[in-house]
């Protein structure tokens, strides 16, 4: 004979568990929902923290920049120089709103900007002198270069002059001169130019 309450019992029990397993997968999906709206919105929220830090520090640079601006119109008020105390500035600008955005820090920048004032200024002395002293070198290599050039003075021989006489003053190579060459032009010019052999000869017989 068939069971059917069997039969309905087991339908019950497939049921239920269908059921269970569908409610488990839509507890998982509810929970991924919410944790991927919490993440999205802690994203949120640090986007919004990083927008407002970018913002205060826009803020800032430009409240510092304002008063550099200040101290730079000061400079050229003459009012301003590497020896002048912070004092004295600060009565000069301390009713300016520049000064007072910034007045916890207007000291330091105030140093900051003499520091800067002074290494300008030791810088432009370098220039100065590297400059001066290639000048000098290049006025001295003129001088080389005109010397050169120019004339010796009247009565005075050029080195070239000088070098040409000493060529000429230098002894001349003796020429042997046969007592029975035939006498020509060109053996009188020998015997003028060149030492006499026999007075050499009677010079070293007396010295015997």
């Amino acid at each position: 004979m068939f069971n059917f309450l069997s039969l309905s019992w087991s339908g019950d029990l497939s049921g239920l568990i269908h059921a269970k397993a569908a409610r488990e997968q839509a507890n998982k999906a509810a929970k991924a929902l919410k944790d991927q709206e919490s993440k999205k919105a802690a994203q949120n929220e640090i986007d919004q923290w990083e927008a407002a830090k970018v913002k205060v520090a826009e803020e800032t640079k430009a409240k510092e920049d304002a008063f550099k601006e200040l101290l730079r119109e000061q400079e050229k008020k003459k009012k301003l120089t590497v020896s002048t105390k912070w004092t004295t500035t600060k009565l000069a600008i301390i009713r300016d709103p520049r000064f007072r955005a910034v007045s916890h820090k207007a000291e330091q920048f105030f140093k900051e900007y003499i520091k800067y004032l002074s290494d300008s200024i030791e810088e432009e002395k370098a220039k100065a002198l590297q400059a001066a002293a290639m000048a000098r070198a290049l006025a001295e290599q003129e001088k080389v270069k005109e010397k050169s050039r120019s004339p010796s003075p009247e009565g005075s021989p050029s080195p070239k002059q000088q070098k040409e006489g000493d060529a000429r003053s230098a002894p001349q190579s003796e020429v042997p001169v046969a007592d029975d060459a035939p006498v020509t032009e060109e053996r009188e010019e020998l015997k003028r130019t060149a030492p006499s052999d026999r007075h050499e000869d009677e010079e070293h017989n007396r010295g015997r």
